[in-house]
């Protein structure tokens, strides 16, 4: 018998409304390994989201709401994260290589062993951020 761990779904052209999913259901939400390139997923409220090795590569994220998200080991290369959320987020591990971050909210994530090689750090607030081990973090002059 199959369980639902042995298995993997295609979702191609779907819209998933996560504004009208109760908070509870989001906390919830698996998205682990996902493949979401060049998704588009501005001003969305992915709180509490477990992304970990999702590929959003080139994924648009503007002003999204990824409060206490999982991306750890999530490909984020060239995505456009401008004044995203990502307040107490793990992105351990995650690769934020050519991203464009600006003004993006990091108080207290954990950025422990990202890549970040050629992302954009303008106005990125860090307060509290665990940066141990980043690679290419290269904070703009202020």
């Amino acid at each position: 018998m199959k369980t639902y761990h042995e298995t993997r779904a295609m979702l191609v052209e779907i819209n998933i409304e996560f504004e009208s999913m109760p908070e509870e259901w989001r906390y919830r939400l698996d998205l682990t390994g996902a493949n979401l390139v060049g998704a588009n997923l501005a001003g969305a409220n992915l709180a509490g989201v477990d992304l970990a090795g999702a590929n959003l590569t080139g994924a648009n994220l503007v002003d999204a709401y990824l409060t206490e998200a999982n991306l750890a080991g999530a490909d984020l290369a060239g995505a456009n994260l401008v004044g995203v959320n990502l307040t107490g987020a793990n992105l351990a591990g995650a690769n934020l290589v050519g991203a464009n971050l600006a003004d993006a909210d990091l108080v207290d994530a954990n950025l422990e062993d990202a890549y970040l090689v050629g992302a954009n750090l303008a106005g990125v607030d860090f307060a509290g951020a665990n940066l141990a081990g980043a690679k290419g973090l290269v904070l703009p002059e202020k």
